[in-house]
């Protein structure tokens, strides 16, 4: 019989992750998009006349390095495919303007990787620091090398500065 999204979590991946020397105070689990405010809101169910919301979605797993979020992990149960929740993770990573995105069942792992835009299949997590800094040299469109880390970096302050415009905005009379 096949582990549950939950036991699978718990007895397959939290210890991959774990392996890979991700450590407690770098991971947060179930993550809310933001501080108790749902991904979404979950979605609707009508029954006749009523209708009633499910819970809302959130991130099973965010990564950070040095404080930062650097990529989502969505679990799936031992018995689906790792592959039936790679979209989901990738928007989660999309939405939160984080650079990494992982689906696994415990077995197999993917990778989407949001730099070069091209996934892979992993046997096992990377570590920290094989994602920040990285070993590859990307180059700009205008052939300049460029780092991850400054590109992880850019993509942190991208994100800092959309939501302080959207703080901005909501602070105008």
């Amino acid at each position: 019989m096949s582990l549950n999204e939950a036991d699978t979590r718990a007895r397959l991946i939290d210890p991959q992750l774990g392996s890979a020397n991700w450590g407690a105070d770098q991971i947060s689990r179930e993550h809310f998009h933001r501080r108790d405010v749902q991904y979404t809101p979950g979605r609707t169910v009508l029954r006749g006349t009523r209708s009633t919301r499910k819970k809302g979605r959130k991130v099973d797993y965010l990564l950070r390095y040095a404080g930062f979020p650097i990529a989502a992990v969505e679990a799936k149960g031992e018995g689906e495919s790792a592959e039936s929740g790679f979209r989901q993770g990738q928007d989660y990573a999309h939405d939160l303007g984080i650079p990494f995105a992982y689906t696994t069942n415990g077995h197999a792992i993917l990778e989407y990787d949001g730099f070069t835009r091209q996934s892979r299949q992993l046997a096992t997590f990377p570590t920290p620091d094989e994602l920040w800094p990285g070993v590859d040299q990307p180059t700009s469109p205008e052939g300049v090398p460029t780092t991850k880390v400054n590109r992880i970096e850019q993509s942190v302050l991208d994100a800092m500065l959309r939501e302080s415009q959207c703080v901005r905005m909501l602070r105008l009379p």
